[in-house]
């Protein structure tokens, strides 16, 4: 009697068997792939930031002749101005150029950074200070205080600025020397929620807590066309 064709109810579980196997590892690489390139992009993104960031206040500075650097909304974040002395018609002078600050972008926002449950945005201004260009500690503290207008988003939509700090090395403290030290951490959109800490060496990403984490951190300085960057 001749055996019908067919599979055995024993062959249809080792090839279905086999088949999950095969899905299984299939879906794993492909996921590992996403992973990798996700990382990739946002790496990529905060690094595109922070030079953006870090090129537009050294071109700045470099054409201020007067670097302040105030007070923000945490220890991790500053206003940091760049002006330079102009006479108005009547004789009146006044100190204008551009302020860099942070400002919170989101829902449920309170003014404490980076702990929120929104990103933290870096804007460029217009600014005007009234204060004499010799007192230079009125300079920092009206840095923080004066309202900047034409305000432009400087760190972009898919990042999040971790910490922003600028002192200001002024004649006073080192004569000869007017210089800006920056210290700068971007991190990816939603990286802030990973932040394990920030401190003199930046963001570091919280180990385990996300999927994509990725932080730069820049240290730098700038100064006006003909600073001495030393004795």
């Amino acid at each position: 009697m001749r055996r019908q064709g067919g599979f055995t109810l024993a062959e249809l579980v080792l090839a279905m068997g086999v088949f999950s196997i095969a899905t299984l590892v299939m879906s794993s690489a492909v996921l590992q792939l996403y992973k990798m390139y996700q990382s990739g992009v946002e790496t990529r993104s905060t690094q595109q930031s922070a030079r953006f960031i870090a090129e537009k206040i050294s071109r700045d500075a470099r054409s201020a002749e007067i670097i302040a650097a105030g007070s923000g909304p945490s220890a991790n974040h500053s206003s940091v101005c760049m002006v330079s002395p102009t006479v108005d018609k009547v004789g009146v002078v006044t100190l204008t150029g551009y302020k860099y600050y942070v400002s919170a972008v989101g829902q449920n926002l309170t003014p404490v950074f980076p702990n929120n449950t929104g990103r933290i945005a870096l804007y460029r201004g217009d600014v005007v200070i009234n204060q004499a260009a010799n007192n230079l500690a009125a300079i920092d503290a009206a840095c923080s205080t004066s309202s900047a207008q034409n305000a432009q988003l400087l760190s972009g939509d898919d990042v999040s600025v971790i910490e922003f700090i600028g002192r200001d090395v002024n004649a006073a403290a080192i004569p000869g020397i007017n210089l800006l030290e920056m210290s700068l951490s971007v991190a990816a959109k939603d990286g802030q929620t990973d932040v394990e800490s920030v401190g003199a060496s930046g963001g570091l990403c919280t180990e385990g807590k996300a999927e994509y984490c990725s932080i730069t951190n820049l240290q730098f300085s700038a100064g006006p066309t003909g600073t001495k960057y030393g004795s």
